[in-house]
C-alpha cells in the first residue's frame, strides 16, 4: 500500500478483529483445511486464519482474499 494512513487502518482493523477471538474463538467459520477457522475482517478483503482450542487461539496468518488461500496455507505447513 502506498498510503500510510490506509495501511494503518487495515492493520488496526485486522488487530481488532483478531482481539475479538480471545473472547469469542468460534466467531469465525470452519476453515478450508481441517482444524482451521477463518474470520472475515469487516469491510475489508482480508481473512484471519486461526486455530482454536479450549486453552488458546493461535493466529496463523492474515490473507488478502485475492490469494489462493488453500494453496498458501498448504505451503506454510511443515
Amino acid at each position: 500500500m502506498d498510503n500510510r494512513s490506509a495501511a494503518e487502518g487495515v492493520y488496526r482493523a485486522i488487530v481488532e478483529a483478531a482481539q475479538r477471538l480471545a473472547q469469542f474463538p468460534e466467531l469465525g467459520r470452519p476453515g478450508r483445511l481441517p482444524g482451521m477457522r477463518e474470520l472475515a475482517v469487516a469491510r475489508l478483503p482480508y481473512l484471519i486464519v486461526y486455530e482454536a482450542d479450549r486453552q488458546a487461539v493461535t493466529i496463523l496468518a492474515a490473507f488478502h482474499t485475492s490469494r489462493d488461500l488453500a494453496r498458501a496455507l498448504r505451503e506454510r505447513r511443515p
